[in-house]
């Protein structure tokens, strides 16, 4: 004998198409979630980015008392960490140059007033010296005129021709 069987594949065929269909639902909820965590971790990522730019655009205008979160031990973390470090290395520097340009001002202006001191202690002190110098170079010079007057010896005439020279001369310098 023969023995005839007849098996039906369409419970087969159905099966099949069932267990595709359901691959297919378990393959785009995986990719929802896949493009879910991507947009989660890349907006974490703009986020981190965006403050890092901040604080750098912050230190650059002045203002050294910005830093950026922190964010872990990544490689964004030890940007963030590099960054506030460089913002606390440059506001402690432009502390000390800002104490150093006071201390250099005042040092300055001390210097300044000394020398304005030194400078009218001089003018007076000229001032009083030419007057001092000048009543006596006077009174040498009406002495010599009144001796030119008289009728001296004239072995005399060229000692005080050159006394009255020299009396000249000294007020000339004294004028000056």
């Amino acid at each position: 004998g023969q023995l005839l069987l007849k098996v039906s594949t369409k419970a087969l065929h159905d099966e099949i198409q069932a267990f595709a269909i359901k691959a297919a639902g378990i393959s785009a909820l995986m990719l929802l979630l896949a493009v879910l965590l991507a947009i989660a971790f890349s907006r974490g990522l703009i986020r981190t980015l965006t403050n890092i730019g901040y604080v750098v655009e912050g230190i650059g205008r002045g203002k050294h008392d910005l830093r950026v979160e922190p964010h872990g031990q990544d490689e964004l973390g030890k940007l963030a960490d590099g960054i506030n470090a460089m913002a606390a290395a440059v506001g402690q520097s432009q502390e000390q140059l800002a104490e150093r340009i006071i201390e250099a001002t005042a040092t300055l202006r001390h210097e300044r007033d000394e020398a304005d001191h030194t400078a009218r202690a001089r003018s007076r002190f000229f001032a009083a010296a030419s007057h001092d110098l000048r009543q006596p170079a006077q009174a040498l010079g009406l002495f010599v005129a009144r001796l030119q007057r008289e009728n001296l010896a004239p072995e005399l005439q060229p000692k005080l021709g050159q006394l009255a020279q020299t009396v000249s001369n000294l007020q000339g310098l004294l004028g000056t």
